[in-house]
């Protein structure tokens, strides 16, 4: 489906929580968190993340494409 201008310019914002994998560990976690971060910063998506050793709570926000293309 063809995208129009105007969508470029809308943002989105999308919260979820998610259960840890037990089996991920601290380093997996740190590598995966680094390379969104580079992700993230190169398509204009910023966002946060809590972490409480169980379960995650993430906010995306950004351009409507680039947060469709993420999911």
């Amino acid at each position: 489906m063809a995208q129009s201008n105007s969508d470029a310019h809308i943002l989105v914002s999308m919260t979820y929580a998610s259960r840890a994998n037990p089996d991920v560990s601290a380093k997996d976690f740190n590598e995966i968190l680094q390379q969104a971060q580079k992700n993230n910063a190169a398509n204009g998506i910023t966002g946060m993340l809590v972490f409480n050793k169980n379960y995650f709570l993430q906010t995306i926000e950004g351009p409507r494409a680039q947060i469709n293309r993420l999911l």
